[in-house]
């Protein structure tokens, strides 16, 4: 080092932070000493601040504030993508005794403090720091600085926050507590505080454990070499909830023997014999069929594990929820997988596995990177993963399985990642020896040969992309292949457009709309079928279309739940920045999607694009279309592509037949609001929420589609359409008080309303949101169907988190009482006072039932009972009062609190 103000003190081993932290200490030779962890940073005032603090107070210990920097990884970079002041929190001793008050680098202490003996206790792994202050806090107060002066970061892709991590924060928090007992033990709110911290570890501990618990696979033939020292490593790793499923595939050689002296007495262990080798996608798939924990791992016996290898695979796993699988390093594996691509050591002669792994533990801490091919030797996937992509194929009988499943992962739109930092033992091939070669090259063709038939099936003969494109390996050998070096697969990760089409029967015209999309997609883009209980033949054909120029998703629904309810499920499923909501009756033309989004980009104000047809109201709706067949169509089609190029007319309305809309816009406002189901009304009301939103709705005069009209609404005949259009104008008036034409056309004011209707994955959080817009709008028997909707969808475990089951019913109950409805109000209100008998709340409601009912003695009783439950309950209070007056009784009268 150049600057001579700067030591580099080098271990030969790690000490860990403590450790380190303490050589830094013993060296250190300024009047004040502060700490720096490498991956924090200062910003420029911070010293200054701290200095200029201490200097001026008698106090030896200062501290700022820290902004938490979460950061994502880009294109290898980590960027920040949120900043925020997580907690300031002034210094008091007993708090300290609780929880720490600041991260690490916000301390500056004088340096005489290290005169009374105090040091990191090197015994700790996590919380040195914590009790590090606590020992200071001894000798002196602290000052709280409320200046922000450094920030540390947090990474999305890191693994340390493992369930391995929380029991130790557990660890080392128990130890502190009693450490300082003595201090603490008559304070009553330090020690509730204590316990609460404590209680809240354990229960993360266990909800961890529990989610992130594994079934580990193996398929074992002809291992006996191999698989004692698999089942032992195995054994000194597995955590208290994890299993392990050994399928064995009728070995020929001692292995089941040696399977049942080894794992004897070894619970978490279940051996599962073929009576015939059933292959190995076949076996695989009946050890994940016999699993039970959240998550699967494939394992191959000639393999051995140590350390913490299943919490940081798995870590790796949940690092968000485009990670579809993950793999280890390893000695023995292909790809982005081997273990060379990620150390600069060069290891020679005999390393010990363990000695491999902390290295690569250590260097690689939390690092990741995608893959386009995951080896099956071992392998990490979420078991709902697996059931929604499906198993294995078992036509795979040996080979080729992690080739055909990291494809179908990457084809829905899910990355595979190599967890940098873990590394597992591979010996290779091992089961491989056991059977003449001439024999497992046969099987392995045969597989190689079914999954190429797969790709063509996908792709198209003379379509597949090349085994570079696909997995980027080149060992991919089927007998005769063709790859097209053009073709590319895709993955969601790619898409921009997603075209959302609900269908109800009509099957003839969702062909002829899907195969002119076909035609005419130049990009990548994934089309989100909704299907709402079709009749026809419409089901089995979405379950088998397959082309490989589109993603296809599809929804199934059970009952027909009408046209804004499934193109909000579509647009749930969307992965596209660009939203397009399509009837299935219509036939697109070439570069009608090329032009919308150009006319959508050309101005940030745009959200929403529409086309001209043949079969529309309004302005979009051209006349002078008078073709006589298809062709014709595409034909004219073509010349008005040239003829308009680029031009568009500013409308209020457009209509929903096939739009293109930016998903911003469904941010920032919701999707289609549900009211005007089964269908009409809604694109107005949508297109006038967009607009009060902030932004523009137009039409692109060069995109002209053909559109056969209405054909599903129109199916039950033109009366009920005439009436369906009525009943929705009418919703219309009653929420913005005014038609479309009176508001457009004559300049007409409307109400006020909430321009946003929620869209959530989670049923019971959408509805409830939904709920409270209703309700502050005073539409409370829209509010009643979706809080019914919500607590159709409660769950305790994940709802409770959005609202508590006695919330919940109590809206409920309150809902119905505004409406009038006191029957059903009666039976939410004891619902709640079943799960919760002293609910203040739930008394009232009945209460207030009883009294509708001029049930006023009964009333009296359930408004004392809630007096009594709260006290402080100002409705109930007024409600007591009110119905004493009715009784003869003086306003505060309770038979419940009077003293005898």
């Amino acid at each position: 080092m150049i600057d001579k103000r700067i030591k580099y003190i080098v271990h030969e081993e790690n000490k860990g932070l403590a450790g380190a932290r303490n050589t830094g200490l013993n060296n250190a030779q300024g009047k004040y000493i502060g700490f720096l962890d490498d991956d924090d940073i200062f910003y420029p005032n911070h010293l200054e601040t701290l200095v200029d603090k201490i200097k001026n107070t008698d106090l030896m210990v200062v501290y700022t504030d820290a902004l938490l920097c979460i950061q994502k990884k880009e294109n290898n970079v980590y960027v920040p993508i949120k900043k925020e002041l997580q907690y300031s929190l002034d210094y008091s001793q007993a708090l300290l005794f609780i929880m720490n008050i600041a991260p690490v680098q916000c301390f500056l202490f004088e340096s005489c403090m290290l005169d009374k003996g105090i040091r990191f206790d090197e015994s700790l792994t996590t919380h040195e720091d914590w009790e590090f202050w606590i020992q200071l806090s001894m000798e002196t107060e602290f000052l709280h600085i409320k200046d922000v002066t450094s920030e540390y970061r947090h990474r999305l892709d890191k693994t340390n926050m493992v369930t391995t991590k929380l029991h130790d924060f557990l660890r080392t928090m128990k130890i502190i507590y009693n450490r300082y007992s003595s201090y603490t033990k008559d304070v009553l709110e330090i020690v509730e505080n204590q316990n609460r911290r404590m209680l809240e570890l354990e229960e993360q501990i266990k909800k961890d454990s529990s989610e992130r618990a594994c079934s580990i696979v193996i398929v074992t033939y002809n291992s006996e070499k191999d698989i004692s020292n698999c089942i032992n490593s195995l054994d000194n790793t597995l955590r208290n909830n994890d299993e392990v499923i050994i399928v064995d595939n009728n070995s020929n050689d001692n292995t089941v023997k040696i399977l049942e002296e080894v794992t004897a007495n070894r619970k978490k262990f279940k051996i599962i014999e073929n009576g015939k080798n059933i292959g190995f996608s076949a076996a695989t798939n009946l050890g994940i069929k016999t699993a039970v924990k959240p998550n699967i791992i494939l394992l191959n016996p000639d393999t051995v594990v140590v350390g913490n290898w299943i919490d940081s695979l798995i870590g790796h796993l949940y690092e968000n929820e485009k990670v579809g699988a993950t793999g280890p390093i390893s000695n023995y594996v292909s790809g982005l997988q081997k273990m060379e691509l990620y150390t600069k050591e060069k290891f020679t002669g005999n390393v010990k596995i363990e000695t491999l792994y902390n290295s690569f533990r250590e260097a690689n801490s939390g690092q990741s990177v995608e893959t386009k091919i995951l080896i099956g030797f071992c392998l990490a996937i979420k078991k709902k993963t697996i059931e929604e992509i499906g198993l294995l194929d078992e036509k795979l009988f040996l080979g080729n399985d992690d080739l055909d499943l990291s494809w179908r992962l990457r084809l829905e739109g899910y990355k595979l990642i190599v967890a940098c930092d873990v590394f597992v033992y591979h010996k290779g091939q091992q089961s491989f020896k056991t059977v003449n070669k001439s024999k497992t090259d046969e099987l392995v063709q045969q597989s190689t040969d079914h999954l190429y038939k797969k790709l063509e099936e996908y792709y198209g003969k003379g379509n597949i992309p090349t085994p570079v494109e696909l997995w980027g390996i080149n060992w991919f050998k089927p007998n005769n292949p063709y790859f097209n070096p053009s073709s590319k697969t895709i993955s969601e990760l790619d898409i921009k457009v997603s075209i959302v089409i609900p269908v109800y029967n009509q099957l003839e015209y969702t062909e002829k709309c899907i195969y002119s999309i076909v035609q005419t997609a130049n990009r990548k883009v994934e089309v989100v079928f909704v299907n709402n209980a079709s009749t026809d033949k419409t089901r089995e054909f979405l379950t088998d279309y397959k082309n490989s120029n589109l993603k296809i998703k599809k929804i199934e629904n059970d009952t027909n739940l009408g046209f804004p309810a499934a193109v909000n499920q579509g647009i749930k499923e969307a992965v596209g920045e660009y939203i397009v909501i399509a009837n299935n009756d219509i036939v697109v033309t070439n570069n009608w999607l090329d032009n919308l989004i150009r006319i959508a980009e050309s101005d940030p104000q745009i959200g929403l694009v529409g086309p001209i047809s043949n079969e529309v109201s309004g302005l979009q709706k051209d006349n002078n279309a008078n073709y006589k067949t298809i062709d014709e169509m595409h034909l004219y089609a073509s010349q008005l592509n040239e003829k308009n190029k680029g031009e568009i007319i500013n409308f209020p309305r457009i209509a929903f037949l096939c739009t293109l809309i930016k998903k911003e816009v469904i941010e920032k406002i919701g999707g289609l609001d549900e009211r005007f189901s089964p269908g009409n009304y809604e694109d107005d009301d949508f297109c006038l929420r967009a607009q009060l939103a902030g932004y523009k709705t137009v039409i692109a005069k060069d995109v002209f589609i053909h559109h056969y009209g209405s054909k599903s609404f129109k199916a039950e005949g033109n009366a009920k359409y005439i009436e369906r259009l009525k009943t929705n104008e009418a919703k219309f008036i009653e929420k913005w008080g005014t038609t479309p034409d009176d508001l457009w056309l004559r300049n007409q004011p409307i109400k006020e309303h909430s321009i946003v209707y929620h869209l959530d994955k989670d049923l019971v959080k959408q509805s409830v949101l939904r709920a409270k817009t209703h309700i502050d709008e005073a539409e409370y028997s829209l509010a009643l169907t979706e809080l019914e909707n919500a607590y159709s969808n409660y769950d305790e475990t994940s709802s409770g988190k959005i609202i508590t089951s006695t919330d919940l019913l109590n809206m409920l109950g309150n809902i119905s009482l505004i409406i009038g409805n006191t029957e059903t109000a009666k039976k939410y209100f004891e619902e709640e006072l079943t799960i919760y008998p002293e609910s203040s709340s739930a008394c009232l409601g009945l209460g207030s039932v009883f009294e509708s009912n001029q049930e006023y003695e009964a009333a009296k009783v359930m408004f004392e009972w809630s007096v009594k439950n709260d006290t402080n309950n100002r409705n109930a209070i007024d409600s007591l009062a009110k119905i004493n007056a009715v009784l003869g009784f003086e306003a505060t009268h309770n038979t419940l609190l009077t003293e005898v």
